[in-house]
């Protein structure tokens, strides 16, 4: 079991580290602006205000998935138990900030044609990938079993959720 949770981890903050990069690139931060595609659509003050603290957020959540597994939590169960909150708290922000940016862009129109995975933290995979994080984040050992197979259902919903819009997007609706 061990194993398996230290594989989950590192996909995790991999994961988290292709989010950052991707994001820097978008957000036109580590490449020229002029010849950046995305030019138009991320000098909007919003976009660019949305893909920094997606970045700024990302960190932040690096560095306390580390701190939560290096550190001995057992002793202090009252702080991993604030470390979890607060690791749900900017998974939280992070998924409403694509789902407004998904918002945001496609009701505003910035003269930029993306697809749904030029959004900050890769749109709806990013979103797929942080609605997992928060069940994995949650404790099933303290869980019944009805609710357990209540959060299941719920992420099956959550899955099939993105499905439908991403087909709605992809359709132009």
């Amino acid at each position: 079991m061990r194993i398996l949770k230290n594989i989950v981890l590192f996909v995790i903050l991999f994961v988290l580290c292709l989010f950052i990069l991707i994001n820097l690139r978008l957000a036109n931060i580590t490449v020229n602006s002029f010849t950046q595609f995305t030019k138009v659509y991320t000098d909007n003050i919003v976009i660019s205000i949305i893909f920094r603290m997606a970045i700024f957020l990302d960190f932040l959540m690096i560095l306390l998935i580390i701190s939560h597994y290096i550190f001995d939590w057992k002793k202090k169960d009252k702080l991993k138990i604030i470390n979890t909150k607060i690791l749900i708290v900017i998974n939280s922000i992070l998924i409403f900030l694509i789902w407004f940016e998904i918002y945001y862009g496609t009701t505003f129109k910035h003269g930029f044609e993306r697809t749904l995975l030029a959004i900050n933290n890769s749109g709806l995979i990013g979103s797929l990938l942080f609605s997992l994080l928060m069940l994995i984040l949650l404790k099933f050992e303290n869980i019944r079993l009805r609710n357990k197979i209540l959060i299941v259902t719920l992420f099956i919903v959550i899955i099939f959720f993105h499905f439908i819009v991403y087909k709605i997007y992809d359709s132009g609706i």
